[in-house]
């Protein structure tokens, strides 16, 4: 439980960071995909999928300023907004490397 709250943190203060709403549900920077038909008989799916603009990565450390040893956590998300962490979060991120991710509920 502990590890979904700091991914749902961590998507959020992205989301903060850049402008958008700590939620999934629109920053501005989405871009809706359209319905698709399969080939099997015509049916049509539902898509739902939404793009964010995020930091890939956050840095966590123990302090400002940072040290070479003062690295407490990570976390980097993939190309569908899915995070990969390590460690522990802490008041002091850094985010880098903004780019847009596609999160499909």
């Amino acid at each position: 439980m502990r590890h979904l709250l700091a991914v749902t943190a961590f998507l959020a203060s992205g989301l903060v960071a850049c402008g958008g709403d700590s939620s999934l549900e629109g920053t501005g920077n989405e871009a809706r995909q359209p319905s698709v038909v399969s080939e099997s008989g015509g049916s049509v799916k539902a898509s739902a999928c939404t793009q964010y603009y995020v930091p890939r990565l956050t840095t966590y450390w123990d302090s400002y300023p940072m040290r070479d040893d003062g690295q407490v956590g990570q976390c980097e998300l993939d190309a569908s907004c899915n995070p990969t962490c390590w460690g522990v979060e802490s008041a002091y991120p850094v985010y880098s490397d903004y780019f847009y991710c596609t999160h499909c509920p």
